[in-house]
């Protein structure tokens, strides 16, 4: 019985330093504000006559590890525009990208936890969505966005984060 508690001990314990400072696999993390940037996309219209033109403002989002988690990369993104009536203008985009979220298992010189983050501009707007918004501007002044995030962690495990992005159509102050 010993023997058995013995090395049941000695597998429980080269299980645990086998992960190193690794604690969390598959990867954790989750969304943060960004300091410049609120998760809301805008499109503002500048009109002369019936000409117009139009700045964007993507919104960025950033992404913070929990501690003692792996990194992770996400390589593709989709993005739905919504509502149902939207999306049969609007299709479905697919993007390649690189969005990367280190690992937060370091400690600075004072022993403090450095965090590891992603930050990234999402692309919702696109030229086809701000021309579809300066049509809309009385009828629909917002429109929504769902982002679809995939990629693996450093362990090889996928990932996958979906959320929300408002997208406002303003029509800009005339000077």
């Amino acid at each position: 019985m010993k023997i058995k508690n013995f090395l049941l001990t000695c597998v429980l314990l080269g299980f645990t330093a086998a992960c190193g400072y690794y604690t969390n696999v598959p990867s954790q993390y989750h969304i943060v504000q960004a300091a410049d940037s609120p998760l809301t996309a805008e499109v503002a219209y500048a009109f002369n006559g019936a000409a117009y033109s139009y700045t964007v403002k993507n919104p960025k989002l950033m992404l913070e590890g929990e501690p003692g988690s792996i990194g992770l990369t996400f390589d593709k993104m989709t993005i739905e525009y919504l509502p149902e009536s939207v999306a049969q203008r609007l299709p479905p985009v697919t993007i390649l990208t690189t969005f990367r979220l280190g690992t937060s298992h370091f400690r600075d010189a004072s022993g403090n936890l450095i965090k590891g983050t992603g930050l990234g501009e999402i692309p919702v707007i696109s030229s086809k969505v701000a021309t579809f918004g300066s049509s809309q501007l009385d009828t629909l002044p917002q429109i929504s966005s769902r982002i679809t995030l995939e990629g693996l962690d450093d362990a090889g495990f996928p990932a996958m984060l979906t959320f929300g992005i408002p997208i406002n159509f303003v029509k800009a102050e005339s000077k």
